[in-house]
């Protein structure tokens, strides 16, 4: 074969029904528009780590919505993304000017030092994102401390205290098509120190209040267009609502002894009432943030997350110290309130408070006119997301995929059998265990990994603390109605010698939390029975070992892990064992490549593949080892790849003919700013040469690709990973199946193959104004190029199925422009080149 090449990535079907989408779903905001609501946050379900200072993978925090109906019930079986592109979307806030809502966000830019800007986008009534490039609404060298919205008569008004060139609350027009009516912006008020502002539409007039340490809190009225119309001196300032005329103004203080919750109405002329107390918290308490809206009949205040006051249009406070309002899911954080038209509010907010709560999603709620919570609703929803795929190659074309699947805090190990060629064999997977996954602490589910040892499948997993295992029949069907306990310990892997599997796992030596080994233990396949009285604890007590793979040899098992000196330690390497048929080792050997290792078998020798460099290193490249069969080490280490940035979770097979390894890589993604990985591949030979010195692109779609696993059928090698999949019905990682031609000792070549497409490069990269994107045919072929942006949304055509020869290089230029002329803004964007038979792609860098 003269390249490494895969077939396109096919999903796995079924585990399609929706719950809590993984990752944290926080700082949500909810708009009525249209007799139904917009509910908006801020969503890291693309980072499978999901919390920092572990999120190091994926887009970051994106925007994502949705809408629900006049009942408060969601209308979307998942959730709508409004922006995914590069870099992290935080503290959205959602408006509705009479026709749409605009969503608003913040988001760092590329440059150092790593500054904001305000971006938006429109969102119709029936869901559609009107804006696939997003409405820049302020972008100057500046930091945000807060971005908030409010709709007017057919436009918007976005409102933000930032320091850059000047340190002001500003203000930005935004008119019904998006264009910014105002660039730049209005200096509503000049200070350098943090304040609280809010910003309200009467239908007639803006009001905006703001209040700080040293800025007197002040009420402003502007006419639509931003014509000061007058000023008025408030005794305090957070939140401000309008009855459609006047308007409320509600503050909430710190902490004891002054925690209080305070209100004062200001009048259509500018008038301010007498302030009335709703809440005193008194010495023991305190208060944080509140809100108000006006339902038609009354201001409704919330505060603290389960307390609320009604007030009435001239100032009265309806309930002294306020009434519970407390959600199922408390502790919450602040809600977000719009009207019921009908009376009442409906709430959003998440679950957990600050911190590493974990883990956050989104929930809507209502309080009644009767001042009743009721109708409790999971809002930030997504198919379940899966990851850490693994393979096990039975016989008979039946073959399994096990991986880890979440929604939210609870998880599952499931099973897809497949057949010799990837293809799933049932339409559902099959569950194989169930429990949570809290993020943090234990017990917490973890990724499995499953063997074939001629007659059954065994699946082994853990929670944490204890290692389990089920015995699978090539029908789908248990031998085990409950799970086996294999040992103490987590992070497990498995594989078989004749009717005998060894699991690996990680466990402590003797308690000591300041050191672990990698433990083995035998498990007969006919019963299911430990074969071994003890585990074995492989590599004496002077290290703290991770990551274990083990893989069978002839009549033994070659077991390999990382190696950290300590618990503390970053700097980490390798050690391999082999393990005896009866359960005992010779010993371990040291192995000098790095981290996180994988090894493949070839007759006489192994392939031990592992990350360069400490963990803690900024970039990581991948070096490889071969072992014999003795355990000597054969030659020296040699480098796989050594691409830009990093290359990560290295994964290796042997297809008969040569090695193939696959990793996570981060060559496209933007150092400290989006981690989003790729995949690629190399393939190595018996002697250790490497085939593709510069790595094959296996996978690198917009969308993060991750989590790679490789296996080898009858000469052909399958890749599973767990990619995301951004449609809403699903808005999760799922797993994908690749696979490769048969393997042939055909020698690399530097054209492509006939039929296939190969890649030459973005010239220049990144991109300032303009570039070109170069690639080659293999033989002639209609050939379409699109540019897609970071969310997915396909933004300009350069090739719409023009024929194209295989004589020469094509090289395609691109203005940096979208299908509207309009110059794309910093980020990462992505090239699809299609023929009839194949469809590749890479990435841009845009910094303007």
């Amino acid at each position: 074969r003269a390249d490494l090449t895969f077939s396109t990535p096919q999903f796995l079907p079924g585990d399609a029904l929706p719950g809590g989408a993984a990752g944290m779903q926080v700082e949500a905001d909810v708009a009525l528009g249209n007799g139904q609501y917009l509910a908006v946050w801020s969503d890291g379900r693309t980072t499978p780590e999901d919390y920092d200072p572990f999120a190091t993978e994926g887009s970051g925090t994106d925007i994502y919505a949705t809408r629900l109906d006049a009942a408060g019930n969601p209308i979307e079986t998942g959730a709508l993304m409004v922006n995914q592109q590069a870099g992290d979307q935080i503290a959205p806030r959602v408006a509705w000017n009479g026709e749409n809502w605009l969503v608003i966000w913040r988001q760092t830019t590329t440059t150092l030092p790593p500054y904001e800007e305000v971006l938006a986008a429109r969102v119709a009534p029936d869901g559609t994102l009107l804006d696939t490039t997003p409405i820049v609404v302020h972008r100057e060298d500046s930091y945000y401390t807060e971005a908030i919205v409010e709709g007017a008569d057919g436009e918007w008004l976005v409102l933000f205290q930032h320091s850059g060139t000047t340190d002001d609350l500003r203000a930005v027009r935004v008119l019904s098509d998006g264009t910014v009516a105002n660039p730049g912006g209005l200096a509503i008020h000049t200070t350098n120190f943090l304040m609280d502002f809010d910003v309200v539409f009467s239908g007639t007039q803006y009001l905006i209040v703001w209040a700080g340490p040293f800025d007197a809190p002040r009420a402003r009225r502007y006419t639509p267009d931003l014509q000061i119309v007058g000023t008025s001196t408030l005794p305090f300032a957070r939140r401000v609502a309008t009855d459609g005329t006047d308007f409320l103004v509600v503050h909430a203080s710190g902490p004891p002894p002054n925690a209080s919750v305070a209100a004062v109405t200001v009048s259509a002329a500018g008038v301010v009432g007498a302030s009335a107390t709703l809440f005193t918290a008194g010495n023991q308490s305190s208060t944080h943030g509140a809100d108000v809206v006006w339902d038609g009949t009354h201001y409704w205040v919330s505060w603290n997350g389960n307390r609320m006051g009604r007030v009435t249009s001239s100032g009265q406070v309806l309930e002294p110290g306020g009434f519970d309002a407390t959600p199922g899911m408390a502790p919450v954080s602040l809600p977000a309130v719009a009207p019921v038209p009908t009376g009442g509010v409906q709430l959003v907010y998440n679950d957990g408070v600050s911190g590493a709560d974990y883990p956050k999603d989104v929930y809507g709620g209502r309080v009644t006119p009767a001042r009743l919570f009721t109708g409790e609703v999971l809002l930030s929803r997504g198919a379940g997301s899966q990851t850490d795929p693994e393979f096990a190659v039975g016989q008979a074309g039946v073959n399994v995929v096990v991986h880890l699947s979440r929604n939210s805090g609870s998880g599952r190990i499931l099973a897809h059998r497949i057949d010799d060629s990837g293809a799933a064999l049932d339409l559902e997977p099959i569950e194989v265990a169930t429990g949570p996954m809290p993020g943090l602490g234990v017990p917490t589910l973890g990724p499995p990994a499953a063997a074939w040892n001629g007659s059954v499948f065994l699946v082994t997993w853990s929670d944490g603390v204890q290692v389990y295992a089920r015995r699978m029949q090539p029908d789908g069907t248990f031998l085990d109605a409950t799970p086996l306990v294999v040992m103490d310990g987590h992070d497990p892997d498995v594989d078989a010698v004749g009717s005998v599997f060894l699991v690996a796992a990680i466990d402590l030596l003797s308690g000591n939390p300041q050191w672990q080994a990698t433990h083995t233990m035998r498990v007969d396949g006919a019963t299911g029975a430990n074969l071994d009285a003890q585990p074995n604890a492989l590599g004496g007590f002077l290290i703290f070992a991770r990551h274990p793979r083990v893989v069978s040899w002839g009549d033994r098992w070659l077991v390999v892990w990382q190696r950290n000196i300590s618990h503390d330690n970053p700097a980490a390497g390798t050690t391999a064992a082999i393990v005896l048929a009866d359960g005992t080792t010779p010993g371990p050997v040291d192995v000098p490549v790095g981290w996180r290792p994988d090894v493949a078998v070839a007759g006489d020798r192994a392939l031990i593949v592992a990350v360069t460099g400490t963990i803690a290193s900024a970039t990581n490249d991948l070096h490889a080892h071969l072992i014999a069969d003795d355990g000597s080490l054969i030659g020296t280490p040699f480098q796989i790849s050594g691409a830009f940035d990093k290359q990560l979770r290295p994964t290796v097979t042997w297809n008969g003919v040569e090695f193939v390894a696959a990793w996570e890589d981060k060559r496209g993604a933007i150092i400290y700013y989006d981690e989003r990985t790729d995949l690629y591949g190399a393939r190595v030979a018996l002697d250790g040469t490497v085939l593709d010195p510069s790595g094959v692109a296996i996978a690198t779609d917009v969308v993060p690709e991750g989590r790679p696993a490789l296996a080898s059928i009858g000469g052909e090698t399958l890749l599973a990973a767990s990619t995301f999949r951004a449609d809403p019905s699903f808005a999760a990682y799922r797993i994908t199946v690749q696979r490769t031609g048969a393997a042939t000792a055909v020698p690399d070549v530097a054209t492509p193959a006939a039929g296939t497409i190969r890649l030459l490069g973005v010239r220049p990269n990144p991109v300032v104004a303009a570039t070109t994107i170069r690639f080659a045919l293999g033989s002639p072929s209609p050939v379409s190029l699109e540019i897609y942006d970071a969310g997915g949304r396909k933004l300009r055509t350069l090739l719409d199925g023009e024929a194209m020869t295989s004589a020469a290089t094509h090289v395609v230029p691109w203005d940096g422009r979208d299908a509207a002329g309009r110059a794309v803004g910093s980020g990462v964007y992505f090239y699809r080149v299609r023929t009839g038979h194949e469809t590749v792609g890479g990435k841009v860098v845009v910094r303007r």
